[in-house]
């Protein structure tokens, strides 16, 4: 009864891990500040609080994160141990039904000419990373719940 049991959620586990994929979608156009930038975005499956909890976490890994408005911003932002002191990255997360989108870009005019496509490269790195990041984190709760119910079966 308990390895059948197993197995069915081992099984279960397998099937999902095949349907998600992530992907950056560059180009993707936001307003910021009045200007129409461009940007990297990923879609997730999630709403928009759990998603956006996720995200808010991963950026301040980046940098200093501000909230208090729409966009999020995110100043002196370090990728790979080299620090940007000039510059702020813009951050906007939208509710897409039951998906959720987060995107992430920058204004070119307030960066220095040479880092612009440096940035640009560890923008959508980013991006691609929190995806593969918020995938593993929910499938790693969802082992750890199938985990719990295992042990209340065997006790």
């Amino acid at each position: 009864m308990n390895r059948s049991a197993l197995c069915i959620i081992c099984f279960l586990f397998c099937s999902s891990l095949l349907a998600q994929k992530v992907t950056v979608a560059s180009s993707q156009t936001e307003k910021v500040k009045s200007e129409s930038i461009e940007g990297y975005s990923t879609e997730l499956e999630g709403k928009k609080d759990e998603v956006n909890n996720q995200w808010i976490k991963f950026l301040r890994d980046i940098g200093k994160v501000r909230q208090s408005s729409d966009p999020v911003t995110i100043s002196e932002p370090v990728f790979n141990g080299l620090v940007f002191s000039k510059g702020t990255i813009y951050s906007i997360t939208r509710d897409r039904g039951e998906k959720t989108s987060v995107w992430l870009g920058i204004i070119p005019a307030q960066w220095e000419a040479n880092n612009v496509d440096r940035i640009n490269d560890e923008l959508e790195k980013a991006v691609y990373r929190f995806g593969v990041k918020y995938y593993r984190d929910k499938i790693q709760l969802q082992i750890d719940e199938a985990q719990e119910a295992l042990d209340a079966v065997e006790k």
